[in-house]
């Protein structure tokens, strides 16, 4: 179950991967302002929110993180990856920096 849960969630995110525009929307950071305030401290990187809801009705909100602060899009032939937090962390400590302009894990993946 919990196998084909994290495959519906990459097939997802890579499906929907091709057909946004490089920009991060004003409702999303709006909607995430907590990740929006977090990616801008850490070096502005452009994302994008997807949200799935899986054949057993879980909601998952997926973060696809595709280009730099100036929309020139990571390149490569990279799939998807999902990170998971554990039992007494939160999603947030994939996407903070040491240090502003230091990239997070997650941004070291996408670049």
């Amino acid at each position: 179950m919990q196998v084909r849960l994290l495959e519906v969630a990459l097939v997802a995110s890579a499906a929907v991967e091709a057909v946004y525009a490089l920009a991060t929307t004003q409702a999303d950071k709006l909607k995430y302002a907590s990740f929006s305030r977090i990616m801008d401290s850490c070096g502005g990187q452009q994302w994008k929110a997807v949200p799935v809801t899986t054949a057993a009705g879980y909601n998952l909100t997926l973060f696809n993180i595709h280009s730099d602060a100036t929309q020139v899009a990571y390149s490569g032939t990279k799939g998807p990856i999902l990170l998971l937090e554990g039992l007494y962390s939160d999603a947030k400590d994939w996407i903070s920096c040491a240090q502003s302009g230091h990239p997070s894990i997650a941004v070291q993946l996408a670049q």
